[in-house]
């Protein structure tokens, strides 16, 4: 057994808006629908037009809810969006409606937006601001698998006895996808006392939040034989009493030749008509004993902050279907 310590990333403010770093977010269903009550700020309520927030405090406090533990970015949003999510639907239905406005802090928007570009091909720059950013429709073509992510790290150390020993726990029968999400989901303890485990110290303590969730997850997947790798970055959750945006950390797995989320922090949340959006930043690559410096260095540049969602507008065309090749990347970027 190899003694690999821990890296724990403490929570940080944002220098702009005082809230969490986005991928520093604590992972959990944000129960917009139950309006239950934990003492915490009160859960956003529908929204009222472009003036009104639909995000928790500038604080970032947590949002309310039995089992909340996610700290908002800010968002507004305008009335006919808001007819949209309270309408529900499937993520690319509600996607294909919608129009993200937001605004980003570093001074290379077009390399902090290249895993953006990927996934919209519809984003663009504001001509005279290109720290302004538009995605329209805020949906996009399925990722291509070009390289697969099967591999033992220091991060995803699923070759450690108790990754190996939760594994042996899960129930029998095929260890799909599907089943180890929902697997990890009723397993963690979900807490805001954890920074960014890696997968053995995860297994062992049996608690955290969005990211515990993302790395335990990949393990798990990767132990079974399949190719997963963790994301991080912005989930927009839209529900018919209102919505939130908040930093965020997921899973992507491979599955006919595409990669598709996984979310066990927030597994559940369509029972209760949520729609999660996702808005990947970050794909974690290094795995090695310095993620956490390489995670820090991108966080701020990269988190999407001053977020506004509308309609597309008429004439607005939709993302293509079909899956969109890496070089798709560079297809926005400002000059």
């Amino acid at each position: 057994m190899n003694d690999r310590p821990s890296r724990v990333l403490k929570k940080a403010p944002c220098p702009a808006s005082g809230t969490s770093i986005g991928w520093l977010c604590l992972g959990a269903l944000l129960a917009l629908s139950s309006g239950c009550s934990s003492g915490a700020s009160s859960a956003p309520k529908a929204p009222e037009g472009r003036a009104g927030s639909a995000a928790s405090s500038e604080e970032g406090a947590p949002a309310s809810g039995g089992e909340v533990f996610l700290w908002s970015l800010p968002l507004t949003v305008s009335d006919a969006a808001g007819e949209v999510a309270s309408r529900g639907g499937s993520a690319e239905e509600v996607g294909r409606q919608l129009r993200l406005g937001f605004r980003l802090q570093g001074d290379d928007p077009a390399k902090a937006t290249a895993e953006l570009r990927r996934r919209f091909p519809h984003l663009s720059f504001d001509e005279t601001d290109p720290s302004l950013i538009e995605i329209a429709p805020l949906a996009g073509p399925l990722q291509p698998v070009q390289h697969e992510r099967r591999e033992a790290t220091f991060v995803i150390d699923y070759d450690e006895p108790s990754v190996q020993a939760l594994l042996a726990a899960v129930p029998e029968g095929p260890k799909s996808p599907e089943a180890l999400e929902g697997f990890v989901s009723s397993t963690l303890e979900k807490t805001h006392g954890r920074g960014f485990d890696i997968a053995s110290r995860v297994a062992t303590l049996k608690k955290g939040d969005c990211t515990e969730h993302a790395v335990l997850l990949t393990a798990l997947l990767r132990a079974s034989g399949h190719s997963a790798r963790v994301v991080v970055g912005v989930v927009v959750l839209l529900a018919p009493r209102g919505a939130a945006a908040a930093g965020h950390a997921w899973v992507e797995v491979a599955q006919d030749g595409a990669w598709r989320v996984l979310d066990s922090a927030l597994l559940g949340a369509e029972e209760d008509r949520v729609v999660l959006l996702y808005l990947p930043t970050v794909v974690l690559e290094e795995e090695g004993p310095s993620y956490g410096k390489d995670l820090i260095v991108h966080a701020a540049a990269r988190t999407p902050q001053d977020l506004r969602l509308d309609v597309v507008l008429a004439g607005e065309t939709a993302a293509g279907e079909t899956a969109a090749g890496e070089g798709a990347a560079e297809t926005a970027a400002p000059h």
